[in-house]
């Protein structure tokens, strides 16, 4: 049951003698509003502009195991390994920053077990965010750095 909300309706009353430079030229001066004829709201409340967070419904899963990096052709080459089980596909985010991981590959070969990340726009060290997917929704990470 949905809780029920007492309108109010909100009158505005200019001060007397209040000059420009007044901090609350008109106050707000609530007051009550009868109730209309209440009844039980069974309407869907999700409605357009509100989204659901996705639901995993099949098996997460297991993460990718030992990832290391090297360098290439002033590439940085990620590698990683795992068995394949519940995989269909992978994404790589990147960074300088761990946890603002604001570069990634968003769709990744299931098979894939190697990536080459090149044009970054900054030197130094580099955070890095696996994840394998099962299906569009259930996911798990492994994060590292170099």
């Amino acid at each position: 049951m949905q809780p029920t909300v007492t309108p109010v309706e909100i009158t505005i009353t200019p001060r007397i003698g209040c000059e420009f430079d007044c901090d609350d030229f008109f106050s707000p001066t609530p007051t009550s509003k009868p109730p209309e004829d209440r009844h039980e709201d069974t309407t869907d409340h999700n409605r357009a502009g509100t989204v659901d967070p996705p639901v995993c419904t099949d098996e997460i899963p297991k993460p990718a195991v030992n990832p290391q990096t090297s360098v290439e052709n002033g590439q940085i080459k990620v590698t990683w390994s795992h068995d394949g089980t519940n995989i269909s596909k992978w994404t790589l985010n990147y960074s300088p920053n761990k946890g603002d991981y604001f570069y990634g590959i968003q769709s990744i070969d299931l098979n894939a077990r190697q990536i080459h990340v090149g044009g970054l726009t900054w030197t130094g060290h580099t955070w890095f965010k696996l994840g394998g997917w099962n299906t569009d929704n259930c996911v798990s990470y492994i994060e590292f750095d170099p």
